[in-house]
């Protein structure tokens, strides 16, 4: 368990009021067409909302990290986590921990690497934010042997045990709470490669074949 302080949960209620608003303006240019109000509702979001709540979302993501630079190495084994793996070497290209919150729910958090080794982090389930103006939904990660995006819905869907709902924010419809990693990313588990089976076992995520690039070139 993790007692978010104050500063974090109010971010979030924050920013939950913020959609609220958002949904109020939106729904105004739905009822009326009216090309001003779509305007209105576009300028709100770009210079009010996303500005506001990007500041709020790097506050909890810096928290997080903090959180886990105090943590021994013992101690940040012990968190419910996945390991995401090239396909071609099986190189580390992120971790997603699933924090168990002391008021119920959880809080999933992503850190990981691009081709580059530039480093990435965040939480996946923040408040109301959506893929038209909501925070980061695809992540970009990689190795010298190639390179893939993780989207944030299927991060939160294989991270969060079976017995542990997700953030009530992010998760809200019954097709969305999974009954465990596997069948949230393959129903139909006759048709799931044996590879996948034993990578889901070991909490090892290895990115789909459709998703992963490989790198052009010689390879080490």
């Amino acid at each position: 368990m993790i007692h978010e302080p104050r500063e974090v949960w109010q971010a979030e209620l924050e920013a939950t009021a913020g959609y609220e608003r958002r949904q109020e303006l939106n729904e105004r240019w739905f009822r009326s067409k009216d090309p001003a109000a779509f305007e209105e509702f576009k300028q709100w979001t770009k210079s009010v909302r996303w500005p506001a709540e990007l500041a709020l979302w790097q506050k909890v993501n810096d928290w997080y990290a903090s959180q886990l630079q105090a943590m021994s190495p013992r101690r940040r084994t012990s968190v419910p986590q996945v390991a995401v793996r090239c396909r071609e070497k099986g190189c580390l290209l992120a971790r997603v921990y699933c924090f168990a919150l002391h008021g119920g729910g959880s809080r999933i958090y992503f850190v990981g690497r691009t081709s580059s080794g530039k480093p990435k982090h965040g939480v996946c389930n923040w408040a109301f934010a959506d893929s038209f103006d909501g925070l980061t939904r695809w992540w970009q990660v990689g190795c010298k042997h190639g390179h893939t995006r993780l989207d944030s819905a299927d991060l939160v869907d294989l991270a969060v045990p079976p017995a542990l709902p997700s953030s009530e924010f992010l998760d809200m419809s019954p097709e969305r709470v999974p009954a465990g990693p596997a069948e949230s990313l393959a129903p139909e588990s006759e048709t799931v490669p044996d590879e996948y089976r034993l990578a889901w076992r070991a909490k090892i995520y290895l990115p789909p074949h459709d998703r992963w690039i490989p790198r052009a070139g010689p390879q080490c």
